[in-house]
């Protein structure tokens, strides 16, 4: 059964039934429709093209960014591997690709720089000095705006995506800790832990259009695919829940337990769903965020480590430790 049943399906698992971590449910065969070796060495981070169809990894042990090809319809995608002009000492703390893989954008650890590559010749130049070590990147519309969080600063960049110009920049009341970029690319929501509240952040002016109280220590939040909602996730030394913010009217859907914690959580752009999982586990799940209901979980083997979604919503990739590869899932 394809996935995309289980993400529109009104029959779904609650998350308030008894399952446990390791349930199998036989009506849903894993999803994974291929994968991506990453020259059998974890990434230090990894970005996905809009379209779906560009992979590219830092690989940790070579020191080189390696850029795969996943071609439509194929179980078992091939592999090219270009390497940089230049090998990399640093960690990198964010790639973001462009919509067709033609530019990738890299940040990284204490150069204080973001550069760009021509992934065609996979060139590299600087593209502007940033003003601190940055946690999280985003293209906007169009791919026209670079967005930066940062790890340390209490502000959110806005950068021109071809001339490294700086064009905006919001302040926030606290240090970053998590952030998600709406589906549509035209809202930012950062979360920070000091007085678990949440900036909106409309990114064509990067000026705040509001700011809320989770009431909880937040693990990892994201817009729904459908951008009207932003769903948390709880847990650690309490039971693990989640629950919907409303955009448009700023309701609660009120906090429910569900059987995982959950450390990674991304939007399914088309839907009204998003995907989560957890670190160094490998069970991947879905929520509708419409009736807050999960699907029964997917077996991703694997330690789990990043994930991404095309901006189409029909392919999501699962970066795994032990082994090394990057898992991908078609949705449609």
């Amino acid at each position: 059964m394809l996935i995309s049943l289980f993400i529109s399906s009104c029959e779904l698992r609650s998350t308030l039934e008894p399952t446990v971590p390791d349930y199998v449910n036989p009506e849903y065969p894993h999803g994974i429709r291929g994968n991506i070796p990453i020259n059998f060495c974890y990434a230090e981070d990894f970005a996905v093209s809009g379209d779906g169809h560009w992979v590219f990894a830092a690989n940790r042990v070579r020191r080189y960014i390696d850029k795969t090809y996943v071609p439509s319809g194929g179980c078992n995608p091939y592999s090219v591997f270009y390497p940089l002009s230049f090998a990399y000492t640093d960690r990198p703390n964010r790639l973001v690709a462009s919509y067709f893989g033609d530019r990738l954008y890299c940040n990284f650890a204490d150069r204080n720089t973001i550069h760009v590559i021509d992934t065609e010749t996979m060139a590299a130049s600087v593209l502007c000095e940033s003003a601190d070590n940055i946690s999280e990147m985003y293209l906007g519309e169009l791919d026209e705006a670079l967005i930066a969080v940062y790890f340390t600063i209490k502000q959110v960049d806005f950068f021109n995506a071809t001339t490294g110009e700086l064009e905006g920049t919001c302040s926030l009341p606290w240090t970053p800790i998590h952030s998600t970029l709406s589906p549509d690319k035209k809202t930012l929501a950062v979360y920070g832990a000091v007085l678990n509240q949440v900036v909106l952040i409309d990114v064509p002016s990067m000026s705040e259009k509001a700011c809320f109280d989770t009431g909880h220590t937040v693990v990892t939040f994201s817009f729904s695919g459908d951008n009207k909602y932003l769903v948390f996730f709880i847990g650690s030394s309490y039971k693990p829940a989640v629950n919907r913010y409303s955009i448009s009217d700023g309701e609660w859907w009120g906090w429910q337990e569900c059987n995982r914690f959950y450390t990674e959580s991304h939007p399914i752009p088309g839907t009204a769903c998003v995907a989560a999982c957890r670190d160094d586990h490998d069970w991947l799940s879905v929520l509708n965020a419409e009736n807050m209901i999960f699907a029964p979980p997917l077996e991703c083997p694997g330690t789990l480590w990043g994930l991404e979604v095309s901006d189409s919503g029909e392919r999501m990739f699962v970066m795994t430790r032990w082994p090394h590869i990057i898992r991908v899932f078609q949705l449609d």
